[in-house]
């Protein structure tokens, strides 16, 4: 899961333009979990190539907040 322990999103911490892997190490899951989300249509993405997908800042932060984060 996300981690939970931090409730508080700092938005200056999050880049424009993530990669599945580098978004799962932002916020501290797997990127299976991130690709979950993303298959069920819960966080938008990009995507590039067949299998290349990529999730850009205000829609992440939707989702966060969709999930209790605060900013």
């Amino acid at each position: 899961m996300i981690k939970e322990e931090i409730k508080k999103l700092n938005e200056a911490e999050v880049g424009n333009i993530y990669s599945a892997k580098s978004l799962a190490e932002a916020l501290g899951c797997s990127s299976r979990l991130i690709h979950y989300f993303r298959s069920k249509g819960k966080l938008k993405s990009i995507n590039t190539t067949r299998s290349r997908y990529l999730f850009v800042k205000d829609d992440v932060l939707d989702f966060l907040k969709a999930k209790g984060y605060e900013s």
